[in-house]
């Protein structure tokens, strides 16, 4: 059975979300430098040992992130073909509940970012608040993103439909 056009629906959903992440990522990276260096007031110690953390994490993180997105999609549709079952699997399906919960929990990630322990509390656990936030919030930033644009490809198999989709992103 061919695959169908990508409606307007899915198109304008598929860039919403794409506007609704890069709306997000481009608060964070404008304001987390002011609020943990200016606001939160860790120590220049912390702050480039939670840098050189995220540069190692954030190096192995879209693989990693990557690599079990595309081992979950594939686990159903192998399920799928074991089965007996009357619809074939959609991985399209998989990377949208990818989305669903990472998002969710990447919300969770950004909320954390910007309730700091106060001042009063030990460079300790601000340096670690601020490598941990830091660390979860580009975690989860890159499962939903490898998710989404996996996404793309699951839904349109059309260069037309593609373009589609991501006119609708700005």
């Amino acid at each position: 059975m061919p695959k169908r056009g990508v409606t307007t629906l899915e198109a304008v959903a598929f860039g919403s979300t794409m506007f609704g992440s890069a709306c997000i990522n481009n608060l964070f990276v404008t304001y987390y430098l002011d609020l943990f260096c200016g606001v939160a007031s860790v120590s220049a110690e912390w702050f480039f040992f939670g840098q050189a953390i995220f540069m190692v994490w954030n190096a192995l993180n879209d693989f990693c992130f990557g690599w079990i997105s595309d081992k979950l999609a594939n686990r159903k549709i192998e399920a799928s073909r074991h089965s007996q079952a009357d619809a074939p699997a959609n991985p399209a399906r998989s990377r949208a509940r990818g989305i669903r919960w990472g998002g969710f929990l990447w919300a969770a990630a950004f909320l954390l970012i910007w309730f700091p322990p106060g001042d009063s509390a030990p460079s300790v656990l601000k340096g670690l608040h601020f490598t941990v936030s830091l660390c979860f919030y580009d975690g989860l930033l890159s499962y939903v993103e490898v998710n989404h644009s996996a996404l793309l490809a699951e839904i349109c198999t059309s260069s037309k439909g593609r373009a589609t989709c991501n006119m609708y992103v700005s």
